[in-house]
């Protein structure tokens, strides 16, 4: 039977691809967790880990159990968020995964505001490009993306879509400030950047 230590550890050695890496992140003896992954595999009666020269790689039956793990992991976190608002206590972890022009923007002003109202809700913020929102939030690093036009992809749901109007900024001075309205291709005739 897995227990929760041994699920975590195992989740975290997938994404270091190390167990020496994932023991310094856990904060755990390498020794200790590298025991928890022969335990499973014998149990299993197959690798979980490929082992290569620089690092280990998931195996079929890896990449089965790593999905099951953190499928379990979030569900075990929903269900100790449901019991903690039984008891009408609001504490946690949120990880948000988003996109460096919204997490320099706007984003900032929401979360100091979120966490004026839930203040033993801890909001941790990781950046990416598209590629990489979208792979926080499959592999289960992110519950939650915020971002510009994600791929279509069937193992991420969309909660909401908003339409986000393009703005530019010129000087009061600049030929297009006399227009009343500008397109992008409007834009393209004039250097982004001032020659010197």
């Amino acid at each position: 039977m897995l227990h929760g230590r041994a699920l975590r550890y195992i989740d975290e050695v997938a994404r270091q691809g190390s167990i020496r890496r994932a023991a310094k992140e856990l904060n755990v003896a390498a020794s200790a967790i590298n025991r928890h992954v022969i335990e499973l595999e014998t149990e299993l009666g197959a690798p979980i880990f490929e082992r290569l020269p620089r690092g280990l790689k998931l195996t079929s039956t890896g990449e089965l159990l790593v999905a099951h793990i953190r499928e379990t992991l979030r569900a075990h976190d929903r269900m100790r968020s449901q019991i903690q608002s039984l008891r009408g206590l609001s504490r946690g972890e949120v990880s948000l995964a988003t996109m460096a022009t919204l997490a320099a923007g706007r984003l900032a002003d929401v979360v100091a505001a979120f966490r004026e109202t839930h203040p033993l809700v801890s909001v941790r913020i990781m950046v990416g490009d598209r590629a990489g929102v979208t792979e926080m939030i499959t592999s289960g690093r992110a519950e939650i993306a915020l971002a510009y036009n994600l791929p279509q992809d069937s193992r991420i749901q969309r909660a909401a879509e908003f339409q986000h109007r393009l703005g530019a900024v010129i000087a009061k001075e600049h030929p297009l400030a006399l227009k009343k309205s500008v397109r992008v291709a409007d834009c393209l005739v004039y250097p982004h950047f001032p020659s010197k």
